[in-house]
C-alpha cells in the first residue's frame, strides 16, 4: 500500500511582517483618499483654504508620514539588514531565542 504524502502546512508571516504591510497598506489608502479629496474639491471650485483642501492636505500628509514612519524610513534606503534590527532576524523556535 502506498501512503499519501502528509499535507503541508505554509509557513506563517511574522507578526512584525503583518503589522508593517498593513500600516503600509492604510496609509496608502489614507494618502489616496487626500488625493481623491484634494482632486474633487478643486473641480467643485474650491479655494485654497476651503475645508477640503485643509481635509484633502491633511489625509495626504497623515498617509505619507504614518507609511514613513511605520515603515522604517523611505523604501530606497532600506537594506537587508534593517529586516534584522526591525525584528525579522531568525529565531528558535524552542526557546524564542535569536540565531543571529
Amino acid at each position: 500500500m502506498r501512503r499519501l504524502p502528509s499535507p503541508r502546512i505554509a509557513a506563517m508571516a511574522s507578526p512584525e511582517r503583518i503589522y508593517r504591510n498593513s500600516i503600509r497598506a492604510f496609509s496608502a489608502v489614507m494618502a489616496l483618499l487626500g488625493l481623491a479629496i484634494l482632486a474633487s474639491t478643486f473641480a467643485n471650485g474650491g479655494g485654497p483654504l476651503s475645508i477640503g483642501t485643509l481635509m484633502g492636505i491633511a489625509f495626504l500628509a497623515v498617509g505619507l508620514l504614518r507609511g514613513w514612519l511605520g515603515g522604517g524610513g523611505p523604501p530606497w534606503r532600506r537594506t537587508p539588514k534593517d529586516s534584522e534590527h526591525m525584528g525579522e532576524g531568525r529565531r528558535d523556535r524552542t526557546r524564542g531565542r535569536s540565531l543571529r
